[in-house]
């Protein structure tokens, strides 16, 4: 059995099961996500902050939907803030690293390095494609056009398990959640700005 030697792979685990188990409309389990994303961030703030904003999203689709209750809400927004005031303390006894950060990848902030325009947006779409694809087909056997084949089953099996009527809706939306994960991933990586 081998385990990469990062946190973040076992934090992620553990954040979709909490998840899971608050689609099944257990509230509580939210605010173990929030934390498990709050600890995420100790380890590596991209893949924390990538999740803090699909949680984000995804607090205000499952409070409408009332999945959610806001007591649960309110909660987790507590306990993500307990596990990330460590964070905000470095950040300020640091100069404000990590803000700044934050603030130069940000698409037209007078603190960007970048000056964004639309070759810089493509080269960035395209950039980020095949990225993406290298590293779904690194999960698959080498082959160029395996990684669409993969990408097209697990799509469309993932469309059919949603659409089946003897799956329990709870199912169903966490099901949404992972199909749509990856595209939602890809549309927040595309904010992170790096000169080309």
């Amino acid at each position: 059995f081998i385990w990469p030697p990062f946190p973040v792979s076992l934090l992620t685990i553990i954040y979709l099961f909490f998840l899971f188990k608050t689609f099944a409309k257990n509230g509580k389990f939210f605010s173990l996500a929030t934390i498990t994303v709050g600890l995420m961030s100790h380890f590596e703030i991209a893949t924390a902050a990538t999740f803090s904003v699909q949680v984000f999203l995804l607090s205000i689709i499952l409070v409408i939907r009332k999945i959610l209750p806001l007591r649960f809400l309110i909660a987790s927004i507590f306990s993500f803030l307990l596990i990330f005031i460590p964070l905000i303390i470095f950040n300020f006894r640091h100069d404000n690293i990590m803000f700044r950060g934050i603030l130069n990848m940000l698409p037209g902030s007078e603190h960007s390095v970048h000056e964004v325009t639309p070759t810089y947006i493509e080269h960035m779409f395209l950039n980020h494609l095949d990225v993406f694809k290298f590293n779904f087909l690194s999960s698959f056997h080498s082959s160029n056009y395996l990684w669409i084949v993969v990408a097209i089953v697990l799509v469309v099996g993932g469309i059919m398990y949603v659409k089946d009527k003897k799956q329990s809706s709870f199912k169903k939306l966490f099901m949404l959640y992972l199909i749509t994960s990856p595209v939602t991933l890809f549309l927040i990586f595309m904010l992170y700005l790096w000169p080309m």
